[in-house]
């Protein structure tokens, strides 16, 4: 009950938060008429490089220039890319510590040097769309242009999809980024998570395939619900979805430690979202903390429901919950989720122990090796809890259905 309050007054602040954004932003837009000055030098300003970082080391960020930070689809974009590089006062380490005035300040520094100061305060030969190549060696910084990547054609919406409520996507206000793709926004009275479809998105994927498949499981409680399709006039843009306060199971057990009986009920939840996706033939592909979020609902008032998102099944790609003995399959599939839900249920009893040592992301280690979780258990899992994880993480052909995990759970739980 506690956390449900909790729950609450967090969406409650959130709420005053996003309507004195959409107060600053109505204000800025007014003065933004009268006034010629050039605002993109400072992130103080509402106008100007707004950036969002697509992974923590390593990545492409985009740079919006002459557009408000709150609102989608304003002014132009473009594109700096960058590796890693093991200097630290490298324009690439910069980047990659995600510290927007930091990042915003080292930009303009390398751009203005390279370019000169009227492209970066008037934007006097910016190419839209074009990508700039960071590369540092030896305390010299370069900067190569690759062209505009092809324009995606805009995303018609399947009729199945026709009962779904739509939002054009400048009735959106965006709050704040919270990882790659996704942002919280803020519609009418309301918080959401809006997961975006870029333009340059690659060919090969259906945008349309997490929806539809959230869609076809919507009275599934272990699936996260689309609120809403998101549209650019009768092109699909992305979707809206419910915003959790807590976001992933990384973040949640980062917060606090959980009882045990609280991890169990989670992984039973867990459980139940992918036998949701194997009963339609949907395998997710890419099970890990990362992709499950906790939410506080109506029916359950002392603990909260574990939901799985990111329901594109691309093919399981993250290590180490992806089992090498499958690593040739292209597509996602049941056995792959298996072994992933094993090592899901052994990062859940073994949580504290990584929180301790600040690595719930899993992440690599110094030496670029994968951290392996550990084989021993504590000693307070159970004796079936460890064999349902031996049984999964087993060789292929003698892996347990996820129908057959299920029915041991509510035998021991």
């Amino acid at each position: 009950m506690l956390e449900a309050i909790i729950e609450s007054s967090f969406n409650t602040i959130f709420r005053l938060f996003a309507y004195l954004v959409v107060c600053y932003h109505a204000v800025d837009k007014r003065l933004s008429r009268t006034s010629t000055r050039s605002c993109v030098s400072s992130p103080k300003h509402e106008l100007g490089p707004y950036t969002t970082f697509e992974g923590r080391s390593g990545g492409t960020q985009c740079v919006y220039f002459g557009r408000s930070q709150r609102k989608y689809d304003q002014g132009l974009s473009y594109y700096v890319k960058f590796s890693d590089n093991n200097d630290p006062s490298s324009l690439e380490s910069i980047l990659a510590r995600c510290d927007w005035p930091a990042s915003l300040a080292a930009l303009e520094d390398a751009f203005v040097d390279h370019f000169g100061i009227r492209w970066w305060k008037h934007g006097e030969g910016i190419i839209p769309d074009a990508t700039y190549n960071i590369s540092t060696a030896d305390g010299h910084c370069t900067i190569t242009i690759s062209p505009p990547l092809p324009k995606a054609p805009g995303v018609s919406i399947d009729k199945c999809l026709d009962r779904m409520p739509r939002i054009q996507i400048s009735d959106l206000v965006r709050i704040q980024h919270i990882n790659s793709g996704v942002d919280m926004v803020y519609l009418e009275d309301a918080l959401y998570a809006f997961k975006h479809f870029e333009p340059t998105l690659d060919q090969a994927m259906d945008p349309l395939k997490e929806v539809k498949t959230a869609f076809e499981l919507r009275e599934s409680p272990y699936i996260i619900n689309v609120t809403a399709l998101v549209t650019d006039g009768d092109s699909y843009r992305g979707f809206l979805m419910p915003y959790a306060t807590v976001q992933s199971l990384v973040d949640a057990f980062r917060l606090r430690s959980y009882p045990w009986t609280t991890c169990v009920q989670i992984a039973y939840d867990i459980v139940c979202g992918v036998l949701a996706l194997h009963t339609i033939q949907k395998p997710n592909g890419d099970l890990k903390p990362q992709n499950v979020i906790l939410r506080y609902v109506g029916e359950l008032e002392d603990r909260p429901r574990a939901q799985l998102i990111d329901l594109e099944a691309h093919g399981g790609v993250t290590l180490p919950f992806t089992d090498p003995a499958l690593a040739h399959e292209t597509q996602p599939s049941t056995l792959q989720d298996i072994y992933s839900l094993g090592l899901m249920l052994q990062w859940l009893a073994i949580a504290d122990e990584l929180r301790s040592k600040n690595n719930l992301e899993m992440e690599p280690q110094e030496d670029g090796h994968e951290v392996e979780l550990p084989t021993t258990l504590p000693p307070h899992v159970p004796s079936w809890y460890d064999n349902v994880i031996r049984r999964c993480c087993g060789p292929p052909s003698q892996r347990p259905t996820v129908e057959e995990v299920q029915h041991i759970f509510k035998k021991n739980m």
